[in-house]
């Protein structure tokens, strides 16, 4: 312990011994520190934070549920791999070479793509960002585009189906109609067989009441059966045709059921359709670029704070490495 104890006081004793050689020295590297910080054009940061386009599509469950026609990460790999800086130093008649680098990343749980540049020009920054804004809006949305005109021939389509179905009901009603004359026609016409069958019977029956019946009524009677049973088996067929009327009436009301429960459905994909064309949205831009208020660098006070402690543990170190050369003379 005692020996331990002598050469903690040791090294305080040439920390003491030699304290203007630290202090000046550190002293001296805050200065140097300072005075570039100062000397150094302040830096900013400049930033944006877009919303790529994005689209809904109706699962199974009937849920919407949200897209987004580009990837925030993709978005912000594009532009730390400098895929649009040619584009913006074009537009902005600057060499791509001496621009800015400019950044990207996706916000954390978020379908946001946050991008910045540091330099101390904040006007040229700012119109760098826009320029990239243009560029990028472009690309993305015009992918949003396509979504929206492929929506809008799927609409266009079912209403062109929808418009057909329409007229193939008007077809089938005017089926109906011509079935529903034919069935009062033949029912007319049927009417009028029992009619006559009724009249054929009556005069039958006259002619049987009577006992003493010349030949020439006996050849009625006869004539009359034969009348009758004619307009019997017309009277059937006519009740047949009626019969395949019917089922006609009920094929044309089947298939007029049918049309009807395409038109719902396709009513229902349109408005699906529509619904989901008005849950397109285009890029958006939620922050324009806009610098922060104080620069990012240089940071003075962290420079000379690291000044400090770099100072201190160097000329401390020099300051027993003087001790030691010392005692060597």
């Amino acid at each position: 312990m005692e020996e331990k104890e002598i050469e903690l006081i040791d090294y305080l004793n040439v920390i003491w011994k030699r304290k203007w050689i630290i202090i000046i020295g550190t002293v001296l590297c805050m200065i140097v520190a300072g005075a570039v910080s100062f000397i150094l054009k302040p830096v900013y940061e400049i930033d944006t934070i877009i919303q790529p386009g994005k689209f809904f599509v109706q699962n199974q469950a009937g849920d919407f549920e949200e897209f987004v026609v580009e990837d925030p990460q993709q978005i912000a790999d594009k532009v730390r791999h400098k895929s649009y800086d040619a584009l913006v130093a074009v537009e902005l008649n600057k060499d791509a070479a001496k621009l800015p680098e400019i950044k990207g990343e996706n916000i954390k749980d978020t379908l946001l793509t946050r991008i910045w540049v540091r330099d101390h020009d904040v006007e040229l920054s700012k119109k760098i960002l826009d320029s990239l804004i243009v560029l990028l809006k472009r690309d993305i949305d015009m992918k949003i585009d396509i979504e929206i005109n492929n929506v809008n021939a799927a609409i266009k389509a079912n209403e062109i189906e929808k418009e057909r179905r329409i007229n193939q009901i008007e077809i089938l009603k005017k089926k109906l109609r011509i079935i529903d004359q034919r069935k009062k026609d033949i029912i007319k016409e049927m009417y009028s067989v029992k009619s006559k069958i009724n009249e054929l019977e009556k005069e039958q029956l006259k002619v049987l009441k009577k006992e003493n019946r010349t030949e020439i009524e006996s050849l009625g009677m006869l004539l009359y059966s034969n009348e009758i049973q004619q307009s019997l088996r017309y009277n059937d067929l006519l009740n047949e045709k009626l019969s395949i009327e019917k089922l006609k009436e009920g094929d044309v009301n089947s298939d007029l059921q049918i049309e009807y429960a395409s038109i719902n459905k396709i009513d229902n994909t349109i408005a699906n359709l529509k619904e989901r064309k008005g849950r397109i949205d285009y890029t958006k831009v939620i922050k324009k670029p806009t610098s922060s208020i104080y620069p990012v660098s240089p940071k003075k006070k962290l420079n000379v704070l690291i000044a400090f402690i770099l100072g201190l543990m160097i000329f401390t170190v020099l300051a027993f490495l003087f001790e030691y050369v010392k005692k060597q003379e």
